[in-house]
């Protein structure tokens, strides 16, 4: 398929085929990345402070599977819903009525 250079430029297609990543494009994933993995910091540190925590409560290190498992479904539904509000709303309103900001 061709196409002259006028289509071509409201196409854009040059863009589309020969994306150019810039300092600015690392910086988002590099700040993505670093959120992505403090996220998961919490649920790392449930999972090893687990038998500390049931020492001090008193309780079987067996019966804090629950809250494990609790947590990870509390995850994919606040995902879930951060998806929905983002899809029906603007990214940028949605953004702040997560973090509040």
């Amino acid at each position: 398929m061709t196409f002259d250079k006028r289509t071509l430029k409201i196409l854009n297609l040059d863009i589309i085929d020969n994306p150019r990543l810039t300092y600015f494009h690392w910086r988002i994933v590099t700040i993505r990345f670093l959120i992505m993995a403090v996220d998961g910091y919490d649920l790392v540190l449930l999972g090893l402070f687990k038998p500390t925590i049931s020492n001090e409560c008193t309780r079987a290190p067996e019966k804090f599977s629950m809250v494990l498992s609790e947590t990870l479904i509390s995850v994919l539904v606040g995902a879930s819903e951060a998806g929905i509000v983002t899809d029906r709303s603007s990214q940028k309103n949605a953004s702040s009525a997560f973090t509040g900001r």
